[in-house]
């Protein structure tokens, strides 16, 4: 269940499958994400498609990524693929400074 994501459609509203990848896709994020992370999309119809972004804040940081497409669905994989990204770095650099204060320690 995703908790603390919130989703708004702007010009449209999504079809159901659409919005079935995009809670895989949110799914995913979160369970990466900070625990207290709170995460934000805006998708919106354009002329040329879809254009989106994602911001999660949380105590350890800010994380925002953005993209466009000529589908949905393309969008929310984009999307995904890029604060993903941004996590993954952050927990790198999370758990290698939690290493090193740990041998410090010891």
């Amino acid at each position: 269940m995703l908790e603390n994501v919130f989703i708004r459609y702007k010009k449209f509203s999504p079809s159901y499958q659409h919005k079935i990848i995009l809670q895989h896709a949110m799914s995913a994020v979160q369970d990466i994400a900070p625990t207290d992370a709170s995460i934000r999309v805006l998708l919106e119809e354009t002329k040329n498609g879809y254009d989106g972004c994602i911001r999660i804040s949380s105590s350890s940081g800010y994380f925002f990524a953005k993209s466009n497409a000529s589908s949905l669905s393309a969008l929310c994989f984009d999307l995904q693929y890029k604060i993903v990204r941004q996590l993954e770095r952050w927990r790198e650099l999370r758990y290698s400074s939690e290493q090193r204060d740990f041998r410090r320690a010891n």
